[in-house]
Parts: C-alpha cells; structure tokens; sequence
C-alpha cells in the first residue's frame, strides 16, 4: 500500500519501534524522529525516479506537497497504520482472552465481528490521547479554556462516558451504541484511515479466531506488562498458546 520496499522493512519496524520507544528521553525522541524522517526522504526520492502503484508515489507526482510536508505526512501515516493497528489488536485480542467467553462469542459468530470490533476500539484503545488548540475562548464544563491554549484530550475517556454508554467499563460485544465511541475523533479531524483500520482488525481478529480457536493467554492476565508512556496503552508482549 505503501510502497516500502522489502529490503527497508527491517529498518521501518526499528523506526517506529523506537518512536514509541517509553524508555527514550528527548534527545533520543529527536534522533529517532531525524533518523525517521531522512529514511522518509529516501524513500521519497526513489519514488520521484521509479514511481509505482502506491500512496507515496501519489503524494509525490500529486505537486501539492512541499518536502518537508511529504516527510510529515509519511511518518503520521506510517506510525498510525503500522504501530497503533498493532498495538490495538494486541489489546483487543487480551480483552477478548481475559475473558474466555468474550473469545467463543468471536469464535462463534454470536455477534458480527463488524460490531465486535466497534466494542473493542471503545473499549481497548491503544492511543489514548490528542492535543487540540482552542482558537477563541471556550467554556467546557464550567472551566474556561482560554484562545490559543492546549488541551489533551483523552479518547479513553469520553469512550466511557456513562451519559453515552451503559455501564462503561463492562466490555459488551453486542452493545448496540458501541458505534458511537471517540477513537477516531469527530468532525473535520475524524481520522482519514478508519475504515481501514475497522478491515485490517476484522480480518485479523476473523483469521486468527479461525486459525486458532483454542487461543488462550500463556500467563494469568494479571502478569502481562504494558506500555503506558506518552499517549500509549497496550500490552508489551502478549504471550499466548493454541
């Protein structure tokens, strides 16, 4: 989709590794950022010289993109569709081990993996926060919030609001308002790669229940470790058997 070539595919997952990287301080946030985005232009003047069937090729020959707004637009893309898919499915497929009857209702198709799915992108949300820029003041819930500060804003949160979501901690797979949660955003900045997103963890999720039916958790769900720096929640490792 992308137009990463093979042979660069090891340098990528090293990259966005490491840009996620919990234990880096600020310096090596910069490195790895520099490192990333001159990989970025790499790749991008070799599709200025062989352009080929993909994304970066179509921003490229598209002329609408500076450099530099290339480079920027490819590591934002790169990081949400390789690193916050994968680390969404490694959280939905814990939810759904942590509890063995969650993992047979996929297995059996008592709900339809479409509306499973929307459960758990409320409920098992890798990326967790975003920052937004007030442009005028603005009152919300009683706190003013002045033009021109910042706020974090955190989808985890508003997924559990109990004025939305009837018992908002409890993980339902047939919860029929599950559709309404915040994980891709809402208005002019609702996330462009969603509807992908939904297909890539529908069928992996699909594909693995089939695969493997008798997954299962490899250690109690209480000793598996998880990321939780910067914007990140997920599990660090998820060892299972079948």
């Amino acid at each position: 989709m992308f137009g990463i070539p093979e042979n660069d595919r090891e340098v990528f997952e090293r990259l966005t590794g490491l840009a996620i990287n919990k234990d880096a301080d600020a310096e090596g946030i910069l490195e790895t950022n520099e490192e990333f985005r001159a990989f970025m232009r790499n790749v991008f003047a070799r599709k200025r010289a062989r352009p080929s069937d993909d994304i970066f090729s179509e921003l490229v020959h598209s002329g609408k993109l500076t450099d530099e707004e290339l480079v920027a637009t490819a590591v934002t893309l790169l990081q949400a569709a390789h690193s916050a898919i994968a680390r969404t499915l490694a959280f939905s497929v814990y939810m759904l081990l942590k509890e063995h009857d969650r993992w047979n209702e996929l297995r059996t198709r008592s709900a339809p993996v479409g509306a499973i799915v929307e459960e758990l992108l409320r409920c098992a949300i890798a990326s967790q926060l975003s920052v937004r820029m007030a442009l005028e003041d603005v009152e919300l819930g009683g706190t003013v919030i002045k033009a021109f500060e910042t706020v974090a804003i955190s989808f985890s949160a508003a997924n559990r609001d109990p004025a939305v979501f009837a018992e908002p901690d409890r993980v339902d797979l047939t919860r029929k308002e599950a559709g309404r949660h915040l994980t891709f955003s809402f208005g002019i900045h609702q996330c462009l790669g969603q509807h992908f997103a939904r297909l890539e963890l529908q069928i992996a999720l699909s594909r693995l229940a089939q695969r493997f039916p008798a997954l299962d958790l490899a250690v109690p769900a209480e000793d598996i470790t998880w990321h939780t720096d910067r914007d990140i929640y997920s599990p660090e490792r998820l060892p299972v058997t079948w």
